[in-house]
């Protein structure tokens, strides 16, 4: 399960920032955009076994990209509920928490130059 959130304001900043770091740089920013995703995600998800939050990944695909997740096949059925459980949002606002991340360093690091 992974969910996929667009931000415009994000994706500027991206353009400019990658204009004006290396590639490991902006790896590295999108890395820990996805830690603070990772970290929003496994604080909000309802605990019983422990499972789904561990389950719960980050992954930096190509040059602008943080792909948030959980592995348990389970975790859809939390993140948007059935016919007898309340949805329980987690994922979404983890992917949330990633775009607010990744715009306040790359605003920061934009600004510094």
């Amino acid at each position: 399960m992974v969910i996929s959130i667009n931000s415009t304001q994000a994706k500027t900043l991206l353009l400019q920032f990658q204009q004006a770091l290396s590639p490991a740089s902006i790896r590295s920013e999108l890395q820990i955009a996805g830690v603070e995703g990772v970290n929003e995600a496994k604080r909000l998800v309802k605990v019983d076994t422990g499972k789904l939050q561990s389950s719960v990944y980050s992954e930096v695909r190509g040059n602008d990209t943080v792909a948030l997740g959980a592995r348990e096949e389970y975790g859809p059925y939390v993140e948007y509920g059935t016919s007898k459980q309340n949805a329980k949002p987690f994922i979404e606002p983890g992917g949330l928490r990633i775009v607010t991340t990744l715009e306040q360093n790359l605003q920061r690091k934009i600004n510094k130059q």
